[in-house]
């Protein structure tokens, strides 16, 4: 596949507008997969790229607040075991849903996740302050890691 300097320039751009809004919120792919799209790159192609930038743009603001000393690991150590294995548990689901279902559900995810995005109350100074215990936390990022496993891997049915 060849790009036109203009579709080259158009994903240059959605790159910088999409890790200005990570950096600020998170949802960046909710301009980076559209944009792939646009540029005629298949959408599980364009899943898979999202991730990658997702996967590297995340290990840097994760290293970067773990040296300033921000992060305490020991507290983070059970709902990341959660996230991976829930992570697991969605790349192996995966594997048995209906490619015709994938397809149509990957556009209604997107759009779930920008109308959250768009529609979620601003964060106060309460926000700060986990509302959930450690097995909730857990729970929590065992969910997102199952969401993020399904995700990953709905290239392989295409």
């Amino acid at each position: 596949m060849q790009f036109t300097f203009d579709t080259i320039l158009f994903l240059i751009s959605s790159a910088f507008v999409a890790g200005g809004i990570d950096a600020l919120a998170g949802g960046g792919g909710l301009v980076t997969i559209p944009a792939l799209m646009a540029a005629g790159i298949p959408p599980v192609s364009a899943l898979a790229t999202n991730k990658l930038q997702s996967t590297i743009g995340t290990s840097s603001a994760f290293l970067t607040f773990l040296r300033a000393g921000h992060v305490d690991i020991r507290q983070f150590v059970l709902p990341a075991i959660g996230a991976f294995l829930g992570a697991l548990a969605g790349a192996t689901v995966v594997q048995f849903v209906n490619p015709i279902f994938l397809s149509a559900i990957v556009p209604l995810l997107l759009i779930g996740m920008a109308a959250y995005f768009l529609l979620a109350p601003p964060l106060s100074g309460e926000d700060r302050h986990a509302r959930l215990g450690r097995m909730g936390i857990t729970l929590c990022m065992t969910s997102i890691g199952f969401y993020d496993g399904f995700l990953v891997l709905v290239r392989d049915h295409f």
